[in-house]
């Protein structure tokens, strides 16, 4: 489903004190494979590179080296709500961001209802997306993103973000995709969600 090759990542950052430019390695020559239906759990400290894997992985962040190899649909959920357009309601930015991670808008009417009530939006949902809550806005990115059903999910500490009940409702929900077949690589530092959830675990460390 997924091979990662030796990849790594360096950007060149100025030094505070010396005003100096130098390299700054966000990741080095990580490797490893994630099969159909698997959950990898990542996890290790600040800095280690651990969304920068899954932007490279998602095509958003070039690899200085080395090479990702997908097989199926990939979706990221990185940053619930960045597609989201204030001026406009949830219902239409619901078809704008769909749009952008690949939902046509036929099978988006179908599942509207199912996304509306997952996400607990339903009496707002023709009111501008301004006045929503960050709560809100991460709940309906959330559910259109897991009603398309992908062949890969990227999850960045998704369940470490909104109240008690959201993170419940995305746990339910990313167990339901795992065991549909999906494969997931989660960002996650709690270690009971990644025992319960997670295959196995790839510790990164800071590589620089």
């Amino acid at each position: 489903m997924l091979s990662v090759e030796n990849i790594s990542k360096y950007y060149t950052i100025k030094d505070p004190v010396t005003g100096k430019h130098r390299p700054f390695w966000a990741l080095r020559e990580v490797s490893f494979e994630l099969e159909k239906g698997a959950c990898i759990g990542l996890t290790g400290v600040n800095g280690a590179g651990k969304s920068t894997l899954l932007k490279i992985i998602s095509r958003i962040v070039t690899p200085t080296s080395g090479q990702v190899r997908t097989y199926g649909s990939v979706v990221p959920l990185l940053e619930l709500g960045a597609g989201f357009h204030d001026e406009l309601t949830g219902r239409e930015n619901a078809y704008i961001y769909s749009s952008l991670i690949g939902i046509k808008r036929k099978e988006l009417r179908q599942k509207l209802d199912d996304i509306v009530d997952l996400a607990g939006v339903g009496l707002f949902l023709d009111t501008k997306v301004r006045g929503y809550s960050n709560g809100m806005k991460m709940r309906l990115a959330f559910s259109i993103a897991s009603h398309l059903k992908p062949d890969i999910l990227l999850a960045d500490e998704i369940l470490a973000v909104g109240d008690e009940d959201f993170q419940k409702l995305c746990l339910q929900k990313i167990l339901e995709l795992k065991n549909e077949g999906t494969s997931i690589i989660m960002v996650q530092h709690n270690r009971e969600l990644i025992e319960k959830l997670c295959d196995r675990t790839i510790v990164l460390k800071k590589a620089d």
